[in-house]
C-alpha cells in the first residue's frame, strides 16, 4: 500500500503531459499503464512482458480508466502471452488496440471491442488459438497486419457497417471460420485477408468491393462466390487453391485478372469472363484440372504465361481477335483440348504455349500472325496437319516436335526460318515442300521424321545438308537457282536428277457392243472401267477381225463418233458409225475397237536435272519401251488422221520414213557401237515423244544429260533416252 501511496504522490507532482510507467491495482490485477495528455495507455514500457501478471487467469474487465486518467489504448503486447485468460471486456474510453496486444492469449475465447476502437494494431490477437467470435466495431479504419491470423477456433466474424477495409492477412489460417458476411461499407479486401480459411464454404462480397487483394482468399473452402460489379482487379493468387469453387463470373468492370488468380481451383468447371476485362495473368487458371472450356472475351488483349496450363479437362477456348500476346506454356498439358484457332493479331508468342496437348487434332493458324513460338505445338501427338500462313515469318525451335500423327504439313510463301527440331520426331510426316522464302533450316529440323520426298522452290537454305543423300538426289530444284543449288550438291558429291514418275497409258478395261442398224450404218456402245475419273478415247476398226495395220479401218464419220475427247469412265457411251458407201467388206467379220488415252500417250519414266548457270533446265524421258505400247501409240495418232504418219497396206512411215512393216519395227542403221538405237527406231521415237514436246538428246544436250546423271540405254529390248528443255526461261 506504501508503494501505491508514493506512486501516487509521484503522479501528482508531475506535468499532466508527460509519458511515465505507472502502475495500479484494480479488482487484484496490477496493472501497469503510462499517461499522456491526460490519458492512460495499458503497457510495460521497459520490459517485454505484459502490462498485467502473465499468469492472470479468467475473465478480466479492462477499467475505463485510473484514477483520474481515462484509458484511451490497449498499447503494444499490453497482454501477451497471457495464456490463462478467457475472457476479455475492453470498456467504450479505448479508440486504439496495439501491436501484439493479445498475441499467444491461447485459452482466450471470446472478447469484447468497443465501438469506440478506430485500429487494432499487427498481430493483434495473433494466435488466439481457443477464440471463437469476434465482432469488428464499424469504426475501425486502420488494421495492422495479421489481427486475428492463426486463431483457430474462431467460427464466427462479424464485421460491422462501417468498416471500409479489411487488414491484410487480417484471418489468415483462421481453419474453423465458415462463413463470413462482409458489410457494405468495405471497399478493400486486404491482402491473404482470409487465406488458409481451410473451412471457409461461403462470403458476401458485397457491391462497393474495388479490390479483392493477394492471396485474400487463397486456399479457402469456397464453393462459390459472387464477384460485384464495383471489382475493378482480382490481385495475384485471391483465390488460389479454393478446390471446392465450381463455378465464378468475373463481371465487366475488372480489367485485370492477375497471377494465379484462380489457380489450383481443381474443382472449377465453369468460367464466365465478361467483356472489359483486357489482361488474363500468369497462372490465373492454372492447374484447374475440372475446367472443361472458357470463352474469352474480345476485350482481352494478353494471355499471360501459365495462364491455363495443365487445365487437363479443358475441350474448348475460344481466343479472340483482340488478342496480340500469349505466353510460355499459357495452354500446356492441357491435353483434353481438340482444336484451337490463334487470331491473326497474335504477334508475341511465349515458348511451349500448346506443348502436350495430346488431344488437340485441328490448328488454325490465322493470317496476320508473323512467328511460331518455341515448342508451340510439342507433343501435340494428334495433330495430323497444319497450314502456316504467308504472314508468318518463322517456326520456333522444336515447335512441332514429336507430333507423332502429323502427315501434311504446308509451309506458306513468307517464312525464311525453321527454328532447330521444329519436327524432330514426327514419325508420320513422309513429304515437305519448302517455298522460294526460306533461307535457313535449323539443326536436326527433320531429325525422326521418314520423309520420302522434299522439295524446294528457292535457293539453297542454310541446313539443307542435313537432308539425307537420296532426299537431295530425288529432289526437283526450281530451274533459275539451278546454278546455286549444283554447287551446293556438289559438296554433298550428288549426281542432280530427280526421277519424278512413271506414267503407264491404258490402265482401263473397254467392253465394246457393235451392231448393224442399217446396211451401212453401225450401233457402237462402249463402256471403259478405270480408276481414272475421265480418258480420251477414239474408235478404230479392222477388217476380218485382225489387228493389223493393213486391216486398219479409222472410224470418223456418224453421229458422236469419238474423235479423242475426254469422256466419263464406268458408264456407257453410244455413238453411229455411217460406213463408206463403197465398202463392200463383210461387215460380220469388222472388229471395231475403241483406244483409250490416260494421262500421257507413252509410259514416262520422267527425270528432272535442273539448270545451272549455262544450260536451262531439263525434263528427260528414259524408258524401255515395250513394241505393244508403240504399236497402240501409233494406231492412236493413225486414228486422229495425222498427215505425218502414213500407212500403206501396213507399211508405215513418218514423214516418208519406214518405222512399222508388216506389224514390226523396220529394218533400219545400226552405228559402229552397236549399242546405239537404230536410225529407224529414233525416227520413231521422236515422232512418238516429239508430239508432247520431247527430242531425242544429241550434241551439247547429252553431254550435258550424261553429266548431270548417268542414262543407260536399254541392253536389250527398245531403250530410248528423250528430253523435254524448258524454253521459256
Amino acid at each position: 500500500m506504501k508503494r501505491i501511496f508514493s506512486l501516487f504522490l509521484l503522479v501528482v507532482s508531475v506535468p499532466l503531459s508527460a509519458s511515465i510507467p505507472l502502475t495500479t491495482v484494480v479488482d487484484g490485477i496490477e496493472w501497469q499503464y503510462t499517461v499522456d495528455n491526460d490519458q492512460a495507455i495499458i503497457e510495460n514500457m521497459y520490459t517485454d512482458f505484459p502490462a498485467i501478471p502473465s499468469d492472470t487467469t479468467g475473465d478480466i474487465i479492462v477499467p475505463s480508466s485510473f484514477g483520474c486518467y481515462p484509458v484511451i489504448a490497449i498499447g503494444d503486447g499490453a497482454f501477451s502471452g497471457c495464456s490463462s485468460l478467457t475472457s476479455v471486456t475492453i470498456p467504450e474510453s479505448v479508440t486504439s488496440i496495439g501491436d501484439r496486444a493479445f498475441i499467444g492469449c491461447s485459452s482466450l475465447t471470446s472478447v469484447t471491442i468497443p465501438k469506440s476502437v478506430t485500429s487494432i494494431g499487427t498481430l493483434a490477437f495473433n494466435d488466439c488459438s481457443s477464440l471463437t467470435s469476434v465482432v469488428i466495431p464499424g469504426n475501425v479504419t486502420s488494421w495492422g497486419f495479421s489481427v486475428f491470423a492463426r486463431c483457430s477456433s474462431l467460427t464466427s466474424v462479424v464485421i460491422s457497417e462501417g468498416v471500409t477495409s479489411i487488414g491484410e492477412a487480417a484471418f489468415q489460417y483462421c481453419s474453423s471460420l465458415t462463413s463470413v458476411a462482409i458489410p457494405a461499407s468495405v471497399t478493400l479486401i486486404g491482402k491473404s485477408a482470409f487465406q488458409y480459411c481451410s473451412s471457409l464454404t461461403s462470403v458476401h462480397i458485397p457491391e462497393g468491393v474495388t479490390t479483392i487483394g493477394d492471396a485474400a482468399f487463397g486456399n479457402c473452402a469456397l464453393r462459390s462466390v459472387w464477384i460485384p460489379a464495383s471489382v475493378t482487379s482480382i490481385e495475384n493468387y485471391a483465390f488460389e487453391g479454393c478446390s471446392s469453387l465450381t463455378s465464378v463470373l468475373i463481371p465487366g468492370s475488372v480489367t485485370l485478372i492477375r497471377k494465379g488468380a484462380f489457380q489450383g481451383c481443381s474443382s472449377l468447371t465453369s468460367v464466365a469472363i465478361s467483356e472489359g476485362v483486357t489482361s488474363i495473368g500468369e497462372g490465373a487458371f492454372q492447374y484447374c484440372s475440372s475446367l472443361t472450356s472458357v470463352a474469352l472475351p474480345e476485350s482481352v488483349t494478353s494471355i499471360g504465361a501459365l495462364a491455363f496450363n495443365l487445365c487437363s479437362s479443358l475441350k474448348s477456348v475460344v481466343i479472340p481477335k483482340s488478342v496480340t500476346s500469349i505466353g510460355d506454356l499459357a495452354f500446356n498439358g492441357c491435353s483434353s483440348l481438340t482444336s484451337v484457332v490463334i487470331p491473326g493479331n497474335v504477334t508475341s508468342w511465349g515458348f511451349s504455349v500448346f506443348e502436350r496437348c495430346s488431344s488437340l487434332t485441328s490448328v488454325v493458324i490465322s493470317e496476320g500472325v508473323t512467328s511460331i513460338g518455341g515448342s508451340a505445338f510439342q507433343y501435340c501427338s494428334s495433330l495430323t496437319s497444319v497450314l502456316i500462313p504467308k504472314s508468318v515469318t518463322s517456326i520456333g525451335f522444336h515447335a512441332f516436335e514429336d507430333c507423332t500423327s502429323l502427315t501434311s504439313v504446308v509451309i506458306s510463301e513468307g517464312v525464311t526460318t525453321i527454328g532447330s527440331g521444329a519436327f524432330d520426331g514426327c514419325s508420320s510426316l513422309t513429304s515437305v515442300e519448302f517455298p522460294e522464302s526460306v533461307t535457313s533450316i535449323g539443326q536436326d529440323c527433320f531429325s525422326g521424321a521418314p520423309l520420302q520426298s522434299i522439295q524446294f522452290q528457292g535457293p539453297p537454305p542454310e541446313g539443307v545438308l542435313q537432308f539425307s543423300r537420296t532426299l537431295l538426289s530425288n529432289c526437283p530444284f526450281p530451274q533459275k537457282y539451278g546454278a546455286a543449288w549444283e554447287k551446293v550438291l556438289e559438296k554433298a558429291k550428288i549426281k542432280r536428277f530427280t526421277v519424278a514418275d512413271v506414267l503407264v497409258v491404258n490402265q482401263a478395261e473397254v467392253e465394246v457392243h457393235a451392231e448393224m442398224t442399217t446396211p451401212k450404218t453401225m450401233k457402237v456402245s462402249y463402256t471403259v472401267t478405270s480408276d481414272l475419273s475421265n480418258v480420251k478415247v477414239r474408235a478404230v476398226a479392222f477388217k476380218d477381225g485382225v489387228r493389223s495395220f493393213a486391216n486398219i479401218v479409222p472410224v470418223r464419220t456418224g453421229k458422236g463418233v469419238p474423235q479423242g475427247e475426254s469422256v466419263e469412265t464406268n458408264v456407257e457411251h453410244t455413238f453411229v458409225w455411217e460406213l463408206a458407201s463403197d465398202w463392200s467388206t463383210d461387215l460380220d467379220k469388222v472388229a471395231v475397237e475403241i483406244l483409250v488415252q490416260g494421262e500421257t500417250l507413252l509410259p514416262q519414266e520422267l527425270i528432272i536435272i535442273p539448270a545451272i548457270s549455262t544450260h536451262k533446265e531439263m525434263t528427260i524421258t528414259r524408258n524401255e519401251l515395250k513394241w505393244e505400247w508403240l504399236f497402240d501409240a501409233l494406231i492412236w495418232c493413225y486414228a486422229e488422221g495425222d498427215e505425218r504418219l502414213q500407212n500403206n497396206r501396213g507399211l508405215v512411215s513418218v514423214d516418208g520414213m519406214t518405222v512399222v512393216e508388216g506389224d514390226t519395227l523396220a529394218a533400219g542403221w545400226v552405228f559402229d557401237s552397236g549399242t546405239e538405237l537404230l536410225y529407224s527406231e529414233t525416227v520413231l521415237m521422236n515422232y512418238l515423244y516429239g508430239k508432247t514436246g520431247y527430242k531425242v538428246l544429241a550434241g551439247e544436250d547429252l553431254e550435258y544429260a550424261e553429266s548431270a546423271t548417268r542414262l543407260d540405254f536399254a541392253s536389250d529390248g527398245i531403250g530410248q533416252v528423250s528430253v523435254k528443255i524448258d524454253e521459256g526461261e
